[in-house]
């Protein structure tokens, strides 16, 4: 039996709720779980504090007769004048405040709620005093341990982890200066000087209009001298760029000289920058020119242009080297032998690999790499073409290996053209005299050079890396108004229109804003000039744009503001006719908010800001519409899903409290605004706040008889209901979101998953799965006209691995398992991989393969990107206590066995992952007790 005392209070036996007849019945219950003994005048005195003596016994009697009935009879023990709670019959979140330390974030916001959040007696002062005195001795206590935690994770150098503890303790105190100045201590070490403002700032402003007080002399001295040594940093010179920027040779002859100075270290060399700048070329003339000089070479080609098997050349290496390499096998399995190979040959003479388009070859087979630099051959050199999406990732672990001396590192930033060329162009826009032409000689230069919107890209990419160039700006719009003096009114006016669209329209579009106006002769005209492109629009058709946002933001800023106004206004009606059910690309979306915000009414404003969060939202929690988008894919490598999603939700909020009129019109956008916030909640572990949003705007889609936000709304519910393990409530919104979702192939497939699921879980196993090849089939289906959705069919196949792995059908679960990771990769995505390799580490402990488990379950905690609560916790905790305890980290295999049992109580009734629980902790008792 557990009770969650902290939030809502329920009670629960063997995973089922408990239900009172009574309130005063469930007072008692938690009155008796905290107090564990107690004697019956106080009980009667709290609970009926209007009777005699007399009445109040009698009152508790058949008050205690009513909860034995709700409870099993064994619980309560009961004499003349005490009543307590047998020892071990209920547990609660009380068991978890003495060992914080092994919860998780998440875990720890849940201790943190209100004693008995909502629960009070009316007119019962005594009971409610009770109550508020609980909440107050039970905030006291978790701040108390939050601190203690902070203080043990500083002393062990986790300063984020001490950051978090620090931030969760003083937003339940935040008059506390003791805090604030812990945590303004820990923000010192990170440097973070616009933190430490914002709390001694939030902490000041909280003691005035609270208290009538400053804060202490010592707490504003300690924030003034924090101030003072942050403020005070040096900041680096800036080098003057003209330097660093490099011709063809110059690259060339900087990377011989690398290989020439080569010790017995291997060296890898990493080309990066932009597609287009030239990286494979110079690594094609170091091959065809120079190989002459690097000795007795043994050259291997890794290229993208190989897409089927991008590693041919080392098969044919490796056979004319003596060394077998099965095309059938994979080269990851393989990788020990490649590693001794390599080792091997490079003794006899240097080694030269050359991986062309990092990207395209895959991460996977970076493994390989990793683990023949790993065998420290002599002679080795890598050169490698990388992309700035993967260069991040592939620097780190190079840099790590390189710190350790194991290997030397340089990577080397390709700019899109010679030094010539940059040369001259970079000195005048910098202003720098030496070889520098003359101001009238504009012309000249842009003829020249490879063209403006090429010198204006390879500057503003410096700017952006903060190369000293302050006035870049300034000066690249001086350039742009001498070409914009030369045009006439005519392209002036197009160039502005076009600038305001901001994004490819087509010719008809154009005509729409200039009237009986011969456009087809000027546009010609402004693509020669290099200020026009012929590109694609949004729906596949051709179309005219800007070349360059730096050009387009000049004409956008010199274009009357009524213009720009009437301009907008017409986009965005335009724009608004479309599906409000469906997904646009996160650029068409910020083009719209620009337009609302210019031309648009606030309702407007409200729906494309609704619009760009559902985008998000959907895209977070389920992966689709296909991340392909540059902004999507920003987030998505940077994991700040919850902070854009956030922030996007209090400017809808804002907005919202801006409207004045009739608000009958907004309900709609209300509701869908109130179902997008469910679902997020529900995907950051907030349960309670997430269903109340979702089960209201399902009400009130229901009045309205709207299908397609009623099926998002149910989607949202289902996947409440997998986590915690609630099948009933899973079939009945299954069925619901099924029979709601007519028509809509998308939703159809989401609605047969959920379905699948439900009946697996509930014994039919193979309708559960015909269900989920159903979906399979939309999805293919959906696939074959050109949508990609890639994270859904790795949820629908990884429910199928899940079928087989509560069957112990180990292979099947395999096959289904990998082919769902096989789709996040494809289509590059991070989010939900965390779910898939906590079955996968089910799978190794089944298999017995326990290097496996291990390496899957560091995959769990490389990957995730949501709170591990419900089944998922369990099982994740379960699995991570066995590898532990494997280990010898005995403190480590209790503190995950906890953490497991918390993640128990998120469900709404006892599932397979508590029996796996109880299994697992039975075989760590047992070696205990052999050991």
């Amino acid at each position: 039996m557990y009770a969650r005392l902290f939030g809502p209070p329920s009670l629960s036996f063997r995973g089922e709720p408990v239900t009172f007849s009574f309130k005063k019945v469930e007072a008692l219950a938690y009155m008796l779980i905290v107090e564990e003994s107690v004697s019956r005048s106080w009980l009667a005195q709290h609970l009926w504090p209007d009777k005699d003596e007399r009445s109040g016994a009698k009152n508790l009697r058949n008050a205690l007769y009513q909860l034995r009935s709700a409870l099993d009879r064994s619980t309560i023990l009961s004499n003349n004048s005490r009543i307590s709670i047998a020892q071990g019959k209920i547990r609660s979140d009380l068991d978890f405040l003495p060992d914080m330390g092994v919860l998780g974030d998440r875990d720890l916001k849940r201790l943190g709620l209100p004693f008995l959040e909502g629960f009070y007696l009316d007119g019962m002062e005594e009971f409610n005093q009770w109550v508020q005195t609980q909440r107050d001795h039970f905030r006291e206590l978790y701040v108390k341990k939050l601190i203690s935690q902070a203080e043990k994770a500083s002393l062990s150098g986790e300063d984020e982890r001490t950051i978090a503890l620090l931030t969760n303790a003083i937003s339940l105190a935040p008059w506390d200066e003791e805090i604030a100045k812990k945590l303004m201590g820990a923000l010192e070490k990170q440097g973070n000087l616009s933190r430490i403002v914002e709390t001694y700032a939030a902490l000041s402003a909280r003691l005035r209009n609270e208290m009538g007080i400053d804060p202490s002399p010592e707490t504003t001295d300690l924030y003034k001298s924090i101030f003072q040594r942050l403020d005070s940093m040096p900041t680096h010179k800036r080098r003057d760029p003209s330097k660093d920027l490099w011709g063809r040779d110059n690259e060339k002859a900087q990377i011989l000289k690398l290989i020439a100075e080569q010790d017995e270290r291997p060296l890898c060399i990493s080309l990066w920058g932009a597609e287009g700048s030239g990286r494979t070329a110079i690594l094609n003339r170091i091959l065809r020119d120079h190989s002459d000089m690097m000795g007795k070479s043994l050259v291997c080609r890794i290229s993208h242009q190989n897409r089927d098997n991008p590693w041919q050349d080392l098969y044919q290496v490796a056979r004319r080297y003596g060394l077998n390499l099965k095309e059938d096998v994979p080269l990851k399995e393989q990788s020990k032998e490649i590693a001794n190979f390599i080792s091997i040959r490079a003794q006899e003479g240097r080694m030269t690999f050359f991986l062309d388009e990092m990207r395209f070859i895959g991460q996977d087979d970076m493994v390989i790499m990793k683990k023949v630099l790993s065998s420290n051959p002599e002679n080795l050199t890598v050169l490698m073409v990388d992309h700035p999406e993967t260069f991040g990732s592939n620097e780190r672990w190079l840099g790590a290996m390189a710190a350790e001396g194991r290997i030397r590192y340089k990577a080397i930033k390709i700019l899109p053209f010679g030094a010539r060329e940059c040369g001259i162009f970079c000195r005048h826009v910098l202003g720098i005299a030496e070889d520098g032409p003359l101001p009238d000689e504009d012309e000249l230069i842009y003829e020249e050079t490879l063209g403006l919107p090429v010198c204006l890209s390879a500057l503003s990419e410096l700017y952006a890396l903060g190369k000293g160039l302050e006035h870049l700006g300034d000066r690249l719009e001086f350039s742009i108004r001498a070409i914009s003096n030369r045009l006439s009114p005519l392209q002036i006016e197009l160039m502005e229109i076009l600038s305001i669209i901001d994004e490819p329209i087509s010719l008809n579009t154009l005509k729409e804003h200039i009237k009986d106006k011969d456009l087809e002769k000027e546009l010609v005209t402004l693509e020669r000039m290099d200020l026009l492109k012929a590109d694609i629009s949004f729906d596949g058709n051709a179309a005219l744009a800007v070349v360059h946002p730096q050009i387009r933001a000049f004409f956008r800023r010199s274009a009357p503001q009524l213009k720009r106004h009437f301009v907008s206004q017409r986009m965005l009606a335009k724009s608004l006719k479309r599906d409000p059910q469906g997904f646009y690309s996160p650029t068409l979306c910020l083009r719209d908010i620009t337009r609302g915000k210019e031309g648009g009414s606030l309702e407007q404003q409200i729906e494309i800001h609704i619009r760009y969060l559902r985008l998000l939202v959907r895209s977070r929690c389920e992966g689709f519409p296909p991340i392909e988008d540059g902004v999507l894919k920003k987030v998505e490598q940077t994991g700040t899903w919850t902070k854009e999603i956030e922030r996007l939700t209090v400017q809808i909020q804002a907005l919202f409290h801006r409207f004045v009129g009739d608000r009958i019109s907004l309900r709609p956008l209300e509701s869908r605004f109130q179902a997008l916030t469910g679902f997020h909640w529900l995907w950051t572990g907030d349960l309670e706040r997430g269903k109340r949003h979702l089960t209201k705007t399902l009400e009130e889609c229901q009045e309205r008889r709207d299908s397609a936000l009623a099926t998002e709304c149910l989607h949202g519910l289902c996947l409440l209901a997998i986590r915690t393990g609630d099948e009933d409530l899973l079939a009945r919104y299954g069925e619901d979101m099924e029979r709601f979702c007519e028509g809509d192939q998308l939703s159809r497939s989401i609605a047969l998953r959920m379905k699948g699921v439900a009946m697996a879980r509930k014994g039919s196993i193979e309708e559960g799965r015909k269900n989920l090849s159903l979906s399979l089939e939309i999805l293919e289906d959906l696939r074959n006209l050109g949508q990609r959705y890639s994270s859904l069919s790795a949820m629908v196949e990884s429910s199928m691995g899940k079928i087989a792995l509560d069957s112990e059908d180990t292979v099947s679960a395999e096959v289904h398992l990998k082919r769902a990771l096989t789709w996040l990769q494809k289509g590059e995505i991070h989010q939900g991989r965390w779910v898939i390799h906590i079955m996968m580490a089910y799978l190794m402990w089944l298999k017995k393969d326990f290097n496996g488990l291990s390496e899957s379950l560091s995959q769990v905690k490389t990957h995730k990107d949501g709170v591990i609560f419900g089944n998922l916790g369990v099982i994740f905790n379960a699995l991570c206590a066995y590898d532990c305890h494997g280990k010898g980290d005995m403190d480590g295999a209790t503190g995950h066995i906890k953490r497991a049992r918390f993640s128990g109580t998120w469900l709404v009734k006892r599932d397979r992952s508590m029996d796996f629980l109880d299994s697992i902790e039975d075989q760590l008792l047992k070696r205990r007790e052999k050991g």
